[in-house]
């Protein structure tokens, strides 16, 4: 055949997709993905960067058929290059150029604190933001490295950063902070902790001052802080704790010292933690003195013996130191003597006061001060009859008491007796008297004891005896009278009973009482069972347990054997009784049966008649109902008693009856029990359910019929042989009004209350049936759901609600079950699934199947982009308000990247556009999520409220205030040529001060010495250079030009409400010299002999009417005083001695600072009487005086001449009868 030629080939993959990268640049950390696919299935792959292999280990190859995959996690600067594929080591494929960046920290907001000024003690929290979370990390304080300790804590939450100083301290806390990331080092922060120094808040206050000894004393301050420490310090020296009492309360100090002493005198002052110590506060203390208000004093000056002495005084105030005399000695309390203290007041009490104890002169001593000195005498008293002999009742009738009374002054002595006459004779009564009342009773009286009566009380300390009144007695013969005779209160009485009889007389005092039973006397000492007893007028006797042979008779009573009461007759009748007692023909009987009672008396009832019979039921008696079914059998001539009770009722009839007998005597039959028994019930319909099927959630009715059912019986629900809780709301027990019919609903039932349910009547199970609860079948009540929206980054929740609870579940995803399930919720019927920080690739099909796929519901989940939102309004940084020149910064944040170029950012100002002017001062800066606007030389006119609007959506507005340069000083106020560091100018010559200040000012204000000066001719305020510069102009200096200069401006700018002041200058004015134009004038005639007591005046003149000079005595200068003074009248200057003495005497000048006069003044002394001419004696007895003495005083020494009678006594005289002294 033909030749036919055959090549066979290799075939050589080729790429049917180029390798393509999942993104360049990328940034170091990041994932690098590298995807490429081949017309066929490689036999090897190898990935190669820059021309040499990528180490297996480096990289995640995934062949997967036809296409190949390459991952790369957490990629490196260094691994930028061209990246190629390598393929059965034949093909390799266009390479791929990757940019690596470096990953730079940002920050998005710069290191930052609340304040740089920081007490000791307090907490640091330095924060900043980075613009993504980084873990190289490094704090400094000072540019130095710092770690964490007891004080120092350092916190990551994701891109934030904290550093937190607890307890800072001064030594160790202060210092630049700082936080490097990376290479990148945040802004320096300054910080300085401070110890903080107390600071008196209120000075130091006493609550008084001058205080007087024993007082308190309290002394309080406040503080800023609380302190640690406080101590009192008086004159330098720490009060002893133990002598004050402190109280601290916050920042409140209170120093409390009680009973002050004259020693505590001086300077109070508080210090504070061994640092600050308060202002001083001088305390006085003065001496207490005692002062009596009111002096001692006594009621009276004689007492008698045996009576209380009372004395009182008053005081300005309680003392301590007290002392009582008596005859000028201390005296002590004893069983007479008691002392009592009540505030200011004082007193003493004696009681019993004796007359050689207690007879003397009291006073009191308090500390030194002593009271008034009383005299007091004790004496005994006389006995005297201070109430006289008297009688209670001078008229008695017989057997009455009588009684005879008198009150001594005191009581009777040992040796004093007591003697009762009656008609002059003596009545033989032997008695004590223990007091000063003097009684004597004598009782059972009759008429032979009439009479007038008196006693006498022989002393042996009186002569004669000392006598009573006399009191006449009158007897009266008796009189008996029955108010009411003698009767029975219960005739007849059975036997065993109480006989009662009584009577009542006119009076209570009858002296014999005698009650007989046939004529023979009744004696309680012979038969117990008597009791005669007396109430008042009225007399009684009861005999108990009385028999008719021994007690049936008459009964009389007699009064004092004079009077008999008419004869009472007593019947006692013997008791009924039963022979046999009460039975009952059946006591359970049926209900609707009759039942018979029956029994037997001893005796047939006198009356036959129904009315004296009672049946009672239960103690009480038969209703009427009852009584109209009673038939009652009884006959006066039969002993037996039938009664029969028809148709008997269940609850009415039942319980114990008893036979009551009412006439002729009361009697009691035994209790006989009856106890009805009911109809047996019938079941007419058994317990059921009104329903064939029941399910969970339903309402459970089960009802029955019945019949023969008792009144109120005791109804008990059973289930499974347990009660059931009847609560009347979801579990009802329904009765019917005919009580036969019974119903049980049980509502929302659930599959464990099936079982057996029974009716229980009275502990008897009457009915019973099954019952079984079914499930729900499963239903949706609200579909599966999202809610929420599904963005990247947010979370949301999917959601579904059944008809019932507990169902087992199971959540998928794309028909593929979830790896993390939910925990079921119990007793609920909502099922969630929560996503949260949702990615792209949470999108997908959600659903639920429920009890292995009887319920299925799924739903679709679409995650999309978060649309753009300002995390960070628009702020003005470092500030909204700006100085004019400065740059300022308007910064926001997103909540991403603006990764797009092209999605557009807008400034407006105003809501209008910036002008071409403002944007060449404009730069917008995209820094990740961060905008910033740069605005650089802000003008006034920049302010206003900027607006920034991305992807023409989103917008966020600051407002920038833009103000004035502060004003300022830049040359402080000064003396212009100043000729010393004084600044003195001299009187008389002008003189100029000089400011200047940054920028224009006006209205420029000048005080001196805190005054402000007017403006004037002689004080003028010149602007210069545009008014920044100020120049204040003084012409001819006046010595009230001196003092303190400043000047006071007033500015938008100045934060001072007063203005910005300047510094003080002191200008001092020296004055024109003062000099003397004439010498010292003296208005006496002759300057050296100048009598004592004469009004002296000296005078000279000066140069100038404002000129100053003093005056002085010997080189000391003369001060205005009682006797000097200095008067100033235009040039003319005066001294003034109103009244010269000897020591005025002198060299006397007149100075000035620059002159001086002198002149020397001589004051003679005249003789004078200091003390008068008086005699030792006016009056003077011939004789009787030894000597007459006469006695003068002179102003000095000098010889005398002595005058009698107006003649001079020469010297022979004085010699031969006086003695000169």
């Amino acid at each position: 055949s033909d030749k036919v030629p055959v090549t066979v080939t290799k075939k050589v993959p080729k790429f049917v997709k180029d390798l393509k990268a999942n993104k360049t640049p990328l940034t170091e950390g990041e994932q690098l993905i590298l995807e490429c696919e081949l017309d066929m299935a490689p036999t090897s792959v190898q990935l190669q960067i820059n021309g040499e292999k990528v180490p297996d280990d480096r990289v995640k190859t995934e062949v997967k058929d036809k296409k190949l995959k390459f991952t790369l996690d957490n990629i490196k600067v260094d691994e930028t290059g061209d990246y190629t594929v390598k393929v059965n080591d034949e093909v390799e494929s266009k390479p791929v150029s990757i940019t690596v960046n470096a990953d730079i920290p940002k920050f998005v907001k710069n290191l930052t604190i609340n304040k740089k000024q920081f007490d000791v003690g307090e907490t640091l929290n330095f924060e900043c933001t980075l613009n993504k979370p980084f873990n190289e990390i490094v704090w400094f304080k000072d540019s130095q490295p710092i770690e964490q300790d007891e004080h120092v804590q350092f916190v990551q939450d994701g891109p934030k950063l904290k550093l937190i100083i607890k307890d800072a301290q001064p030594k160790d806390h202060t210092g630049t902070y700082s936080v490097q990331v990376k290479n990148v080092e945040s802004d320096k922060v300054p910080v300085t902790v401070t110890k903080k120094v107390p600071k008196f808040v209120k000075d130091l206050k006493a609550n008084k001052t001058p205080l007087t000894e024993g007082e308190q004393l309290i002394l309080e301050c406040e503080l800023d802080m609380a302190p640690s420490k406080v101590e009192l310090i008086l004159n330098g020296e720490i009060v002893p704790n133990d002598r004050i009492k402190p109280e601290i309360k916050d920042k409140k100090i209170k120093f409390t010292l009680d009973n002050i002493q004259l020693n505590e005198s001086g300077d109070f002052t508080v210090k504070v933690n061994d640092e600050v110590e308060s202002q001083p506060v001088l305390i006085k203390v003065n001496a207490d003195i005692p002062k009596f208000i009111k002096n001692l004093s006594i009621n009276k000056k004689k007492f008698d013996i045996g009576e209380t002495l009372n004395f009182e005084c008053t005081l300005n105030k309680p003392f301590n130191q007290i002392v009582w005399l008596k005859d000028n000695e201390p005296i002590e309390e004893d069983a007479h003597i008691q002392f009592f203290v009540d505030g200011p007041k004082l007193k003493m009490t004696i009681k019993d006061a004796q007359p050689s104890d207690h007879t003397g002169t009291y006073s009191v001593r308090v500390k030194d001060v002593e009271s008034d000195r009383i005299p007091v005498v004790v004496q005994e008293k006389p006995l005297t009859f201070v109430k006289d002999l008297k009688a209670t009742k001078p008229t008695l009738d017989e057997n009455e008491t009588l009684e005879l009374s008198c009150q001594l002054s005191r009581p009777l002595k040992p040796d004093e007796t007591i003697q009762w006459y009656r008609n002059e004779i003596q009545i033989p009564i032997v008695q004590e008297y223990p007091n000063e009342q003097i009684n004597l009773q004598i009782p059972n009286v009759d008429t032979t004891i009439s009479g007038d009566y008196y006693l006498e009380i022989s002393s042996p300390y009186e002569k004669k005896p000392l006598r009573s009144a006399t009191i006449k007695i009158t007897i009266k013969q008796e009189e008996i009278k029955f108010l009411k005779p003698l009767r029975a209160l219960k005739n007849p009485l059975n036997e065993d009973e109480t006989l009662i009889l009584e009577c009542e007389l006119d009076k209570p005092t009858y002296k014999s009482v005698k009650f007989s039973f046939n004529d023979k006397p009744l004696n309680e000492d012979e038969d117990d069972r008597i009791k005669i007893s007396q109430t008042g007028n009225k007399w009684q006797i009861q005999i108990t347990h009385v028999k008719q042979e021994t007690d049936e008779g008459d009964y009389t009573v007699t009064i004092n054997d004079k009077l008999t009461s008419p004869k009472v007759k007593v019947t006692i009748i013997k008791p009924l009784t039963f022979i046999q007692d009460l039975t009952v023909s059946n006591s359970e009987p049926i209900v609707d049966e009759t039942i018979t009672f029956q029994c037997e008396l001893s005796r047939p009832l006198p009356t036959g008649d129904s009315k004296d019979l009672s049946l009672t039921l239960n103690g009480k008696p038969l209703s009427n109902e009852q009584t109209r079914r009673l038939k009652v059998d009884v006959s006066s001539t039969s002993p037996k008693i039938v009664l029969t009770l028809s148709n008997v009722k269940l609850t009415i009839d039942q319980g114990n009856y008893q036979l009551k007998i009412l006439h002729p005597q009361e009697l009691q039959s035994q209790t006989v029990n009856v106890k009805i028994l009911p109809k047996p019930i019938e079941v007419i319909q058994p317990l059921q359910s009104d329903k064939e099927n029941i399910f969970e959630e339903d309402t459970l009715v089960l009802s029955t019929k019945l019949k023969n059912v008792p009144e109120n019986p005791t109804i008990v629900w059973l289930k499974d042989n347990q009660p059931i809780s009847i609560d009347n709301k979801r579990i009802r027990s329904i009765p019917s009004r005919d009580g036969q019919q019974f119903k049980l609903s049980i509502e929302n039932v659930k599959l464990n209350q099936s079982g057996t349910y029974a009716l229980q009547i009275n502990d008897d199970i009457i009915t019973q049936c099954d019952i079984t609860i079914k499930s729900i079948p499963l239903k949706t009540v609200v579909p599966l759901k999202v809610l929420g929206t599904p963005i990247i980054g947010g979370n949301v929740e999917l959601q579904i609600e059944l008809n019932r609870p507990n169902v087992p579940f199971i959540w998928l995803k794309d028909n593929i079950p979830l790896e993390n399930q939910p925990s079921p919720t119990k007793d609920q019927t909502k099922y969630r699934l929560k996503l949260s920080d949702l990615k792209l690739d949470d999108s997908g099909v959600y659903s639920i199947s429920f009890n292995d796929g009887e319920l299925k519901e799924s739903v679709n989940l679409t995650v999309a982009l978060p649309p753009f939102e300002f995390i960070e309004q628009l702020k003005c940084i470092p500030s909204d308000d700006i100085e004019e020149d400065s740059n300022v910064i308007m910064q926001c944040v997103l909540n991403r990247p603006i990764d797009d170029e092209n999605i557009p950012v807008t400034l407006l100002k105003n809501n209008k556009p910036l002008s071409a002017a403002d944007n060449a001062r404009v730069k917008i800066e995209r820094d990740g999520p961060t905008l910033k606007i740069h605005l650089n030389n802000v003008k006034s006119d920049d302010a206003g409220v900027y607006k920034v609007t991305v992807d023409k959506t989103k917008d966020t507005s600051t407002r920038l205030k833009v103000h004035d340069k502060p004003l300022s000083i830049i040359e402080q106020l000064h003396l212009v040529d100043a000729k010393d560091d004084n600044n003195t100018v001299s009187e008389n010559l002008p003189f100029e001060l000089f400011i200047r200040y940054n920028k224009p000012v006006k209205n420029v204000v000048l005080n001196r010495d805190n005054k402000r000066v007017p403006i004037d001719k002689h004080t003028q305020i010149i602007y210069e250079d545009n008014s920044s510069s100020v120049r204040i102009r003084v012409d001819a200096a006046q010595p009230d030009d001196k003092g303190k200069y400043e000047t006071i401006v007033k500015d938008s700018t100045v934060t001072n409400k007063d203005g910005l002041r300047s510094q003080s200058v002191t200008i001092i004015v020296k004055p024109l010299p003062v000099l003397f134009t004439s010498d010292i004038q003296v208005s006496a005639p002759n300057r050296n002999n100048i009598p004592e007591k004469t009004e002296l005046t000296l005078t000279t003149t000066i140069n100038q009417e404002k000129g100053k000079i003093k005056w002085f005595l010997n080189n000391k200068e003369i001060k205005e005083d009682q006797n000097h003074k200095i008067i100033v009248k235009n040039l003319q200057r005066q001294l003034i001695i109103k009244s010269t003495l000897i020591a005025d005497s002198g060299i006397y000048s007149a100075k000035s600072d620059d002159d001086e006069r002198t002149i020397e003044l001589t004051i003679t002394e005249e003789i004078r009487f200091t003390k008068e001419l008086t005699p030792s004696n006016i009056n003077t007895v011939e004789g009787k005086e030894k000597e007459l003495v006469f006695e003068c005083e002179t102003s000095k020494p000098t010889t005398v001449q002595w005058y009698h009678d107006q003649q001079k006594l020469s010297p022979n005289e004085l010699k031969k009868n006086y003695e000169i002294e």
